[in-house]
């Protein structure tokens, strides 16, 4: 259905619709409550889409815009996916282990954070020199402005995810950052605002969150927590930039911010529907969930077609645009391609999401090697992306992986140089002495 005629539904009983969707944004938040770790991890806002998702499912329910059976489906993928969550043992409940003294190089890890700084450095530079400064650009936005420039938002955005994880571990591990780290981080801050994303700006958050949590869960420490006047400020900051753009009071602005949140389930507003599920292209669920990342370096030994963005299809239908679409969220992709096998889907994408947090960031206690950190990371911090687009999650995390390993192979090249030629200096004052 068309989502005007789905806000339509909701306006003609505005405020009781705003009461039950803050209903369910707490039944959702009192469920994550011990298994989120601040509020500006991935997971907070993730659980804020799921409460928003379920809630559409609610209204077009509610209001019969939808057959019973898309309900049922929905309903059925939802606890599929809160059994494989729930099923992993929270790890605020289990006793962890101090772990031992640093057993790497520090020097490598010195150099590692050199090197992805300057390779960010680079990508920084030469998309400023093609693109620009998108923030000052009226007749673009961040998505659209790297539509032709995919590999160079690759490098951009993951080279600068990689500096940051490393550059945040050093750290925890020294309990400061050096001079030239902090000017380079302001350095990154800048760059960032001047792209015009304003999402990336809570990566710094989140990447600083996750690296926290991971470092102090394993090594016996207090977590660092976000103080309530940070929240408040933070609520406050995104109902006032919403007033000052719209030009509208206080009140609007809530309702505004209520629009946006529920866009969550715009897939199922404008994909529960018999029509458009057939106009979709993509047949294969295997594909379309592993062809991104892999796909790119499979098709250098087969002829394989890339599968084509279920949210692009279903845009495609109610517009005839193929520019945007929504997010296949995890419920909808099981619907599509397995029917009500998309339960046992959402169960593995939740148990996944689970042991990631819960277990795999336990991996190395003993530290001995940092990339093993690094990894563990990166993984942790995309690995919510399942919920909402598991498409989307495969990008993600299979390119910062191949980021990883070209900064990481950079880095022990420059590190053998550096290491060579500090031994062949102190062989140099053996011979001299």
């Amino acid at each position: 259905m068309d989502f005007v005629l789905f806000l339509e539904k909701i306006l003609s009983n505005l405020w009781v619709n705003i009461l039950i969707y803050v209903v369910f944004i707490l039944v959702y938040l009192f469920m994550f409550r011990k298994r989120i770790w601040s509020i500006v991890d991935p997971l907070f806002m993730q659980t804020i889409s799921m409460a928003s998702a379920s809630y559409c499912v609610y209204i077009l329910t509610y209001y019969q815009l939808i057959k019973s059976e898309y309900s049922l489906s929905f309903l059925l993928t939802e606890v599929g996916f809160l059994l494989g969550f729930f099923v992993v043992k929270n790890v605020k409940n289990r006793k962890s282990s101090v772990a031992s003294e640093i057993n790497f190089n520090f020097k490598e890890l010195q150099i590692f954070i050199f090197t992805s700084a300057f390779v960010y450095f680079i990508a920084q530079m030469v998309t400023f020199k093609i693109i620009g400064f998108i923030l000052f650009k009226d007749d673009t936005n961040h998505v659209f402005a790297f539509q032709e420039h995919s590999t160079l938002r690759v490098f951009l955005n993951y080279s600068r995810v990689i500096f940051l994880i490393s550059v945040f571990y050093k750290k925890h591990l020294l309990g400061r950052f050096s001079t030239i780290e902090k000017v380079f981080i302001f350095f990154t801050v800048v760059c960032t605002m001047l792209e015009g994303s304003k999402s990336a700006l809570l990566t710094f958050f989140a990447l600083y969150v996750i690296v926290n949590f991971i470092y102090a869960t394993r090594n016996g420490l207090p977590v660092f927590k976000i103080s309530k006047v940070f929240i408040f400020i933070l609520i406050f900051s995104s109902v006032l930039i919403i007033s000052v753009q719209n030009n509208a009071g206080l009140l609007n602005s809530v309702v505004s911010l209520y629009y946006r949140f529920i866009g969550s389930g715009d897939i199922f507003v404008l994909g529960y529907n018999e029509n458009v599920i057939n106009s979709i292209h993509e047949k294969s669920g295997l594909k379309y969930i592993f062809y991104p990342g892999l796909g790119t370096f499979m098709k250098l030994f087969a002829n394989i077609e890339p599968p084509h963005i279920i949210g692009v299809d279903i845009t495609e239908y109610h517009t005839g645009k193929t520019d945007s679409g929504p997010n296949a969220r995890h419920n909808f992709i099981g619907m599509l391609f397995w029917g009500y096998g998309g339960i046992i889907f959402s169960f593995i994408c939740g148990f996944l999401i689970s042991w990631v947090r819960n277990f795999l960031i336990f991996a190395d206690k003993k530290n001995r090697q940092f990339i093993y950190f690094i990894i563990v990371s990166l993984i942790t911090y995309s690995i919510t992306d399942l919920i909402s687009d598991a498409n989307l999650f495969m990008n993600n995390f299979v390119w910062s992986l191949f980021m990883l390993v070209i900064i990481y192979f950079l880095s022990s090249f420059v590190s053998i140089l550096v290491l060579t030629k500090a031994n062949e200096e102190i062989n140099k004052i053996k011979l001299i002495c």
